[in-house]
């Protein structure tokens, strides 16, 4: 069989999650999101005697700035990851719907 019993099981049981991981992953992008722009402006205030387009480079290329970008990065893989397993769990759902139906019809021939 293409599709097996367990595997409708586990993708049923993953979409019926509650909280669901893609919720929680998309709250954390949020707050590294916010954090980001928390870190950019916080350096952006605080460097002094520049023009804007030179503090905005110092800031972009500030240690705290970079890893607030990585710890975004980080949290947008978490809710990719979450979405391809969403989307996964749909496949193997509307597959074993095709063959159930293929199977019904079968049947009745």
């Amino acid at each position: 069989m293409i599709v097996t019993d367990d595997q409708v099981s586990d993708a049923l049981a993953y979409l019926a999650l509650d909280i669901h991981p893609i919720a929680e992953a998309r709250f954390k992008f949020t707050k590294a999101e916010n954090k980001r722009k928390q870190v950019y402006a916080i350096a952006f205030i605080t460097t002094q005697g520049k023009s804007i387009a030179d503090r905005q480079a110092i800031v972009e290329a500030s240690k705290e700035y970079q890893e607030a970008l990585d710890a975004e990065a980080s949290a947008m893989v978490e809710v990719e990851r979450h979405r391809a397993r969403i989307k996964s769990a749909g496949m193997v759902l509307e597959i074993w719907r095709s063959l159930q139906a293929n199977q019904r019809t079968a049947e009745r021939i």
